[in-house]
């Protein structure tokens, strides 16, 4: 059975060779809420902090467990408000980063092994042609976020 990760998590941005790395955004795992369903136990992401990521510009998450352990993509839970405008058309849309749909993360494969007080990246996206990227949603109720690793069963 998968159990809830304890550790440190870390949104990052890396340039397209991933050589220089700007940290965005830290947190106890503990407090970045666990309820998927009751959107105000989340903490917020503040729109104004971030970089604007652009073509080949890499946003990473990186974890720094309390133990060693081996982490489940496929079981754990995440959910990255973000704003994404069109290079093309100049159209700004709120959006979410998660498993699935069009705009999602890679992750390492389900069970790799992480290293305590280590840190690891975890997953990343790659900014595509065509489009910029902003952390956060600009309505900040609604820019809650939600990473929660969990260990491979």
């Amino acid at each position: 059975m998968a159990a809830k990760q304890g550790g440190v998590i870390r949104i990052a941005w890396k340039d397209p060779q991933r050589q220089t790395q700007i940290l965005l955004w830290e947190s106890r795992n503990e407090l970045m809420g666990d309820n998927e369903t009751d959107i105000t136990k989340q903490p917020i992401l503040p729109h104004y902090n971030s970089p604007v990521f652009k073509k080949d510009d890499y946003l990473t998450i990186s974890l720094i467990s309390d133990a060693n352990a081996a982490i489940g993509a496929s079981v754990s839970k995440i959910r990255l408000p973000v704003t994404i405008r069109n290079t093309r058309t100049g159209a700004v849309t709120d959006t979410t980063l998660g498993y699935a749909g069009v705009l999602k993360f890679t992750f390492v494969a389900d069970g790799t092994s992480f290293i305590a007080a280590t840190e690891k990246e975890w997953g990343y996206f790659q900014i595509p042609a065509g489009l910029e990227l902003k952390l956060g949603h600009k309505n900040s109720f609604n820019s809650r976020v939600l990473i929660s690793p969990y260990t491979y069963p």
